[in-house]
């Protein structure tokens, strides 16, 4: 089940329901906004907007792909891609920031209240920080 939580006491329950996969971490950025990761490799984005609960977007956005070449350079790209890094040229790399789950987040500045910035880290190796004003959906 790939769903987050809020319980707002004393009776208030709402569960957002997500497509993706599960998360496992998240951190409070604002009074009404929550970042979330896990296995993903993309942070989500939910913020309050008085009443409930809404689902932002995702934070990570989709890196731009060059186009394949074809013909005899195709085949050169090939060849050389095996010889650098011993794959096939079919193992395909995520359009995200981080390549495998994102294990924890952690606020890594904040300003007059609200975290301003974050860093994830994922089990690929990676450590991403985050400007929380530049994410491609804005926190509440």
């Amino acid at each position: 089940d790939s769903s987050i939580t809020f319980i707002d006491a004393p009776s208030t329950v709402q569960v957002i329901r997500q497509s993706g996969l599960p998360d496992h971490t998240l951190i409070w950025v604002s009074e009404n906004a929550v970042i979330s990761a896990g296995h993903d490799c993309n942070p989500n984005l939910f913020n309050h907007n008085g009443t409930e609960w809404t689902y932002a977007g995702k934070c990570d956005e989709a890196k731009k792909k060059a186009a394949a070449g074809g013909g005899s350079r195709a085949a050169f790209n090939k060849f050389k891609n095996l010889t650098e890094t011993g794959q096939e040229p079919g193992v395909k790399k995520l359009d995200t920031k981080h390549q495998n789950c994102v294990t924890d987040l952690q606020p890594f500045a904040a300003t007059g209240g609200r975290v301003s910035s974050i860093s994830s880290t994922g089990l690929d190796g990676s450590f991403v920080f985050w400007d929380t004003s530049k994410l491609p959906v804005s926190p509440a």
